[in-house]
Formats: structure tokens, C-alpha cells, sequence
């Protein structure tokens, strides 16, 4: 503040009052603080093979819509609002889902010369993991299949690829 405020007024560096006030306002900016990731991925996991989220045929909507949509925001690590501009049709197989975009939504980064691809496959860890064991739970295309077939009455049938 001194150095701009004097290059139009010289007497500025020299005045004691002025340099006490420049330098509380110094003192009264907060320093940015590091922000340090409060919760651990591992938890998080380990907590959604619990029984508040599983077995999925047996949760409550919520539960399964919160499961569904962290494991694909996690899957996917897409924005927010491109998850939000997902659309409705979904195309699945047995161990994928293609999902694609609404007509109308611009991605942030997306530019003319740039366009992001409209639609995209999310996989299953069914052939990675196997079928059984405690981290297929966490599987993004399991919990949205089941998602969608509870929700199948509201939503309307999907596209079934196999």
C-alpha cells in the first residue's frame, strides 16, 4: 500500500502515523491456512460395506442414492456439474455403464475446438476384484445398477447392452 499510495504522494515513506496504519492493516489479514484432507478414503469405504448401506436391495433409497453417487464421483472423478448434467438414459452391460451428458450442458473446460466427449463408460470392478469379497461392495457399477432398478418405476426402463 505504501509503495503505490507514494508514487503520488512522496511524503507517504515519511509519514510515522500513515506507516502505523499501513502496517496494522498488514496485521489484520488473516493468513490462508493449509487446508488438510479431514476424512481418509479407506474409512469412507470400509464404512459404506456397513450395514447402512448394505446389502443394497435392503437400504433405503437415500442410502443407496449417497452410496451411488460417491462411488461414481469417485470412479469418475468428474466435476460436479457433470455429474449433475448426467442423463437419464443409461447404457449398461454386465460389468459397465455408459453414461452420457444432457444435450445442453457445457463443461467448464469444454471450448469449441475442445468438445468433451459426450458420453463416457464407467467399469465394474467385477473383473478386477471377482464377484465375491468385501471390496466388490464398493463396485460403482453395482451400487448404479442397483440405483436404477429401484428407481426403474419413476425413471423408466434403461438401455441394456449385452
Amino acid at each position: 500500500y505504501r509503495s503505490a499510495i507514494a508514487s503520488v504522494q512522496p511524503a507517504v515513506g515519511t509519514d510515522r502515523v500513515l506507516s502505523d496504519i499501513l502496517r496494522g492493516f498488514a496485521q489484520e489479514i488473516p493468513r490462508p491456512r493449509r487446508r488438510v484432507v479431514s476424512w481418509h478414503l479407506d474409512a469412507v469405504l470400509h464404512y459404506l460395506r456397513g450395514p447402512l448401506f448394505e446389502p443394497l436391495d435392503t437400504v433405503p433409497t437415500r442410502q443407496l442414492t449417497v452410496k451411488s453417487l460417491f462411488l461414481l464421483a469417485l470412479a469418475t472423478a468428474r466435476r460436479i456439474s457433470e455429474l449433475q448434467s448426467l442423463a437419464k438414459d443409461v447404457g449398461w452391460s454386465s460389468n459397465s455403464l455408459r453414461l452420457s451428458y444432457l444435450a445442453s450442458f457445457v463443461a467448464k473446460n469444454e471450448t469449441r475446438s475442445h468438445p468433451i466427449p459426450r458420453s463416457f463408460t464407467v467399469q465394474g470392478l467385477g473383473d478386477l476384484l471377482g464377484r465375491s469379497g468385501p471390496d466388490y461392495l464398493n463396485c460403482p457399477v453395482r451400487c448404479l445398477k442397483a440405483y436404477l432398478r429401484r428407481l426403474e418405476p419413476l425413471r423408466g426402463a434403461n438401455i441394456h447392452l449385452e
